[in-house]
């Protein structure tokens, strides 16, 4: 009877031990770089954690402000955006890229907290306590955040969040920012640091591309040294990087953003550290 005991406690810890490597294996943040979501609750939150400085920045996007939705659907109410995903089999990614393209603020990923409820009151410690019941990552089954972050994510955005004095947590509207205001909170210290120079090229059949790519880039921390047209045209979003940047952090974070394949070393000539070639696929989510 003890050797099953031990048998059965043994697969059991394997099994937990194979549970935790797939959770790490598909994590999209590693707890020490800036993480910036798009929350879906009864009305549309921004939530930048920004480690480096123990502090989180919070923008709400007040029902009925219409944006662009991405994908060609044209304006939507905001909090009404993901639910059209739902509808058209796109889910919160169809929220996240609208949002993104709609403010020029990079976003890392998507939550829904259909629970959660901000209505914009400026008390830090209540919507701290607020938030952190509703992310808490051990609820019973269908009462679980619904995003694309992995459970390993979510632990480690609620002890993110837990460790973050009250105090260091900004809350605004969307309705009382500036834009320089709003874009200078969610800037990626990582990014600014290395100063890394990048040119957009616009390798698609929309005009405009490579100057709204660049306002995106450059609010996310980035240097942006050039935009232009690019031809041919080219179906998929490439970035290509020097030897020196190929690893970076910048163009890791810059291909999550643009969801872009990391192609070679060859700039074509630009005198940059990074190229960002814009194809069709890109040019598609904006049309």
């Amino acid at each position: 009877m003890k050797k099953v005991f031990c048998l059965l406690a043994f697969l059991a810890f394997l099994g937990l031990g194979y549970q935790f490597y797939q959770w790490q294996k598909s994590s999209c943040w590693d707890g020490r770089q800036q993480l910036n979501l798009v929350v879906q609750a009864t009305s549309v939150v921004i939530i930048s954690f920004q480690p480096d400085r123990a502090a989180v920045v919070v923008l709400l996007i007040p029902n009925q402000t219409y944006l662009r939705a991405a994908y060609g659907y044209g304006p939507y109410r905001a909090e009404a955006i993901y639910d059209l995903g739902e509808l058209e089999n796109r889910g919160g990614q169809l929220l996240q890229a609208s949002i993104q393209e709609s403010l020029g603020l990079p976003l890392d990923g998507f939550l829904r907290l259909p629970s959660f409820e901000w209505a914009g009151e400026f008390d830090a410690g209540e919507f701290k306590r607020s938030l952190l019941e509703q992310l808490w990552p051990f609820k019973p089954a269908g009462q679980t955040p619904v995003g694309n972050l992995s459970q390993w994510d979510m632990m480690r955005l609620w002890w993110a969040l837990h460790q973050t004095r009250s105090e260091k947590i900004t809350l605004m509207s969307l309705e009382e920012t500036t834009a320089f205001g709003m874009e200078s909170l969610f800037t990626d210290s990582a990014m600014v640091k290395e100063g890394l120079a990048v040119a957009i090229l616009n390798a698609t059949n929309y005009s405009g591309l490579a100057a709204q790519a660049g306002r995106l880039v450059s609010n996310a921390g980035g240097r942006v040294v050039e935009t232009a047209e690019w031809s041919p045209p080219q179906a998929e979003c490439e970035i290509r990087a020097s030897q020196e940047s190929k690893d970076s952090y910048t163009v890791q974070k810059l291909k999550k953003i643009f969801a872009c394949r990391l192609g070679g070393s060859d700039l074509a000539g630009h005198r940059a550290d990074l190229v960002i070639i814009l194809g069709e696929d890109y040019g598609d989510k904006l049309k």
